[in-house]
């Protein structure tokens, strides 16, 4: 009776030893792998990546700020003019200087914009050139374009002409030639100056069209014609159709024949009312009486001289830098 007494007590101490040590096990369960350790590796997981987050943020954010220091940084070498006055390479290396031209062009500026003062270089020092069979580098020519022009300019009354700074409003532009003007008759150009409806009259010789006064490009623009003219509806058929031939500035002039004495343009059928009406209306000092005070008499383009003995841009392989007065760069072009 004793033994089996002993044997419940053991039994149920045993019982109750396993049902203790289930208790641990499932407590030690909870603590390293129950629904709050998950959470808790959660929270770590969703720290570490945030954490991440923040350094490739930082990383980021500094590239970002390197970047724009480096354009802050050039933009620091270009003009407040950059984009806005372009070079053009419009007639380079050829025979004569006086030939030689680029064309600086004029856009999208809400104000007209003082070029004189602005520098040309050439790129020589980019280029390697063989002297007496020796390698040697290139050196750069520089040129400063003029500070002032004649805005209003009369070349037969040269007391009348308006100086002025050079400047371009949005869509003007300006004709750099490397040399100078050539003196044409008892007509003298060595200004720089804005082209006007009346020039092309230069341009025009009376009598012997091989020597006529030329620019490259010309400077005919909106030449007067007699379409400008309103009282020639009251002329003759025959001095109608004459004047209604004239091309713009052109002037008319005697020239002798053999059979009929001197004639108009060797027009030997015009009247003498005729050809005074033509010397009255078709000569540059009329053209200025007539069409000076016209908002559209000064055109849109200046003729700017360097007045340099020798060609300054290459023929190829050339890159030709502008630079304001401050030394800052406005453009550039490489062909």
């Amino acid at each position: 009776m004793a033994d089996d007494k002993d044997k419940k007590v053991v039994g149920g101490i045993s019982g109750f030893s396993i049902i203790i040590g289930l208790m641990v096990l499932f407590s030690f369960w909870l603590t390293t792998h129950g629904p709050g350790a998950v959470n808790d590796a959660s929270k770590s997981a969703s720290s570490t990546a945030q954490s991440q987050k923040v350094a490739v943020t930082s990383k980021s954010s500094t590239k970002t700020s390197n970047n724009t220091a480096s354009n802050q940084a050039t933009d620091k070498n270009h003009s407040p003019y950059y984009g806005q006055v372009s070079i053009r390479a419009s007639s380079v290396s050829i025979d004569s200087p006086n030939k030689e031209y680029l064309t600086l062009s004029a856009r999208n500026n809400k104000t007209p914009i003082n070029i004189g003062g602005w520098t040309l270089k050439n790129g020589r020092d980019k280029k390697i050139y063989i002297v007496s069979g020796t390698a040697v580098h290139g050196q750069s020519v520089s040129v400063k374009i003029p500070s002032q022009g004649v805005v209003l300019y009369n070349p037969y009354n040269p007391a009348s002409n308006v100086q002025g700074p050079i400047l371009l409003k949005s869509g003007e532009k300006a004709i750099i030639v490397t040399g100078s003007v050539p003196t044409f008759g008892s007509v003298t150009i060595n200004e720089n100056f804005k082209i006007n409806r009346c020039l092309g009259y230069v341009e025009d010789h009376p009598i012997d069209q091989t020597r006529n006064y030329n620019f490259n490009p010309s400077l005919k623009y909106k030449c007067p014609t007699s379409r400008d003219l309103p009282s020639i509806d009251g002329l003759d058929d025959i001095c109608y159709s004459f004047v209604r031939s004239i091309s713009g500035c052109h002037q008319p002039t005697d020239i002798f024949d053999s059979k009929n004495g001197y004639c108009l343009d060797r027009n030997c059928k015009l009247s003498s009312y005729c050809q005074a009406f033509v010397k009255q209306n078709f000569n540059p000092q009329t053209c200025y009486q007539l069409y000076s005070t016209d908002e559209d008499f000064i055109g849109p383009e200046w003729r700017i001289y360097l007045n340099r003995s020798w060609e300054l841009w290459e023929k190829q392989r050339e890159t030709i830098s502008l630079y304001d007065a401050k030394g800052l760069l406005v453009d550039e072009i490489s062909y």
